[in-house]
C-alpha cells in the first residue's frame, strides 16, 4: 500500500492536526484535516453522516440511527482501545469518519480489529475514505495490531474498491446473514495482514491512550490531533 506523506501542524485552536497528501485524492480530499475524534464536539456531525447508511441502505444493518448521545458513547468506548478519526473540511465541517474496533471481544483475538468508514453522501467518490484509511492503518501498526477485517454488503462497488485499494482481499461470504429493507443480504468479508510476517509469540498490543502518552511512539506515526482535555 502506498502511504501518504504527513506533517504536524497546529490548527486555529493550537491543537495538533494531521495533514496528509495522496496523489490519487481529489484536491478537496487533499485539503482535509484528518484528526482524532472528539466525542463531545463531533458526535452530532458523525451521527448525521451515519444516519443515511441506517435509513436508506444496507451499508449498516442497524435499523434505528443512533442519536448524538449514543454516538458519543460509542466513540468514547472505541477510543479506549483504538482510533476513531474524523475528516474535517477547510470550513470545519466533518465530512467522514473511520475507526477500528475489536474483531471479537475474547482475549485471544486482541490483535485483530474490524475497520469501518463512512463518508457524507455529498463527498463520496472524492478520496475521503482513502485519506482516512491512509491515516488509520499506520496507527494500528504502531499499536502492534496484526489483522484488519471489514464486512461489506454487496453490491457496493465503491466500498469494495476502497478496501481492495488498501490491500484487503475477500476471503469469505456470510450468505444471506442479514435481513433489511425487505430482503436477505450476503456480507462479504475482507482481510488485511498488517505486518509482513506474524510474530510468534506476538508482543502485546498497545491501547491508543498508552500510545498517545509515549512521545517516542507518537514520533514514529502520523501526527495526531488530540481532542481537548475533558472531552
Amino acid at each position: 500500500m502506498r502511504r501518504s506523506a504527513t506533517q504536524r501542524q497546529p490548527d486555529r485552536n493550537g491543537r495538533l492536526r494531521i495533514i496528509g497528501r495522496m496523489s490519487s485524492a481529489t484536491p478537496a480530499a487533499r485539503s482535509l484535516v484528518i484528526r482524532l475524534a472528539d466525542p463531545t464536539q463531533d458526535a452530532e456531525a458523525v451521527a448525521a453522516i451515519y444516519a443515511p447508511a441506517v435509513a436508506d441502505s444496507v451499508a449498516s444493518f442497524e435499523t434505528v440511527a443512533p442519536d448524538a448521545d449514543e454516538m458519543a458513547a460509542r466513540m468514547r468506548r472505541i477510543l479506549t482501545w483504538t482510533p476513531w478519526l474524523v475528516a474535517e473540511a477547510s470550513e470545519g465541517e466533518a465530512v467522514g469518519y473511520a475507526y477500528a474496533s475489536r474483531h471479537v471481544e475474547r482475549a485471544g483475538y486482541r490483535w485483530a480489529v474490524n475497520l469501518s468508514v463512512y463518508v457524507a453522501p455529498a463527498r463520496q467518490g472524492q478520496g475521503v475514505g482513502r485519506r482516512l484509511y491512509d491515516t488509520l492503518l499506520p496507527i494500528l501498526r504502531a499499536q502492534g495490531l496484526l489483522h484488519a477485517y471489514a464486512g461489506i454488503t454487496p453490491p457496493n462497488p465503491g466500498s469494495i474498491a476502497l478496501h481492495e485499494a488498501i490491500g484487503m482481499r475477500r476471503f469469505a461470504t456470510y450468505a444471506q446473514v442479514g435481513h433489511k429493507l425487505g430482503s436477505w443480504w450476503d456480507v462479504a468479508w475482507f482481510h488485511l495482514q498488517l505486518v509482513d510476517r506474524l510474530p510468534d509469540p506476538p508482543p502485546e498490543p498497545v491501547a491508543l491512550p498508552a500510545l498517545l502518552a509515549d512521545p517516542e511512539a507518537c514520533a514514529r506515526i502520523p501526527a495526531l490531533r488530540v481532542p481537548p482535555r475533558g472531552s
